[in-house]
Parts: C-alpha cells; sequence; structure tokens
C-alpha cells in the first residue's frame, strides 16, 4: 500500500492506493490520511482499490473512519477502481462509489 500527494492549483489531493489485502496493516497510512485531511490545503482523498481483492472488516472500519474526518474537505473521499466482488461489502457499510 503506498500513498502519494498531488498539490493542485485547487489544493492538495491525497492518493492512496492500496494493496491486495486491506487489513489492520494499513492503519498507520490511514492514521496519516486522517491527519491530512485535517489540514485545510487537502481538497480531496482517493482511496484507489484496483488492486485489492480482499477487504477486511478492519479495512471497512479505516475508511469509515477516514470518512468521519473528511467531514471539512471540499471534495471529500473519492473510492475508485473498485472490484466488482466488493462492491456489495462498500454499498453494504454504505460507502459511495465514485
Amino acid at each position: 500500500m503506498r500513498m502519494r500527494i498531488r498539490e493542485t492549483s485547487a489544493g492538495r489531493v491525497v492518493v492512496i492506493k492500496t494493496s491486495k489485502r486491506f487489513d489492520i496493516s494499513s492503519h498507520l497510512l490511514f492514521s496519516e490520511a486522517c491527519h491530512l485531511a485535517d489540514d485545510p490545503t487537502t481538497t480531496n482523498i482517493v482511496i484507489d482499490l484496483s488492486n485489492t481483492r480482499h477487504l477486511h472488516d478492519f479495512g471497512l472500519a479505516l475508511l469509515l473512519m477516514l470518512y468521519q474526518h473528511t467531514a471539512n474537505l471540499k471534495h471529500g473521499i473519492s473510492l475508485i477502481n473498485c472490484p466488482s466482488k466488493l462492491k456489495g461489502q462498500l454499498a453494504n457499510a454504505q460507502l459511495q462509489l465514485h
């Protein structure tokens, strides 16, 4: 799993590309993303799920935690490239895909 930050004229965009297993091992990265969400220059957090094959309950909890920290973001969170296998899990957690 990796995170990169893009500076644009509209503000900072944080992009997280998840690994095959989205589980507790992602905790530190998501904690850092929560801190970045509190920064007023951050406008959006993008979670790229294209590599994810298994979304553990803890991974869902991390997403929910991040959603709670992004209320102040102009564009919030975007979940992109979600494998169809995981779409039901995200829908059950009421997380929207973009």
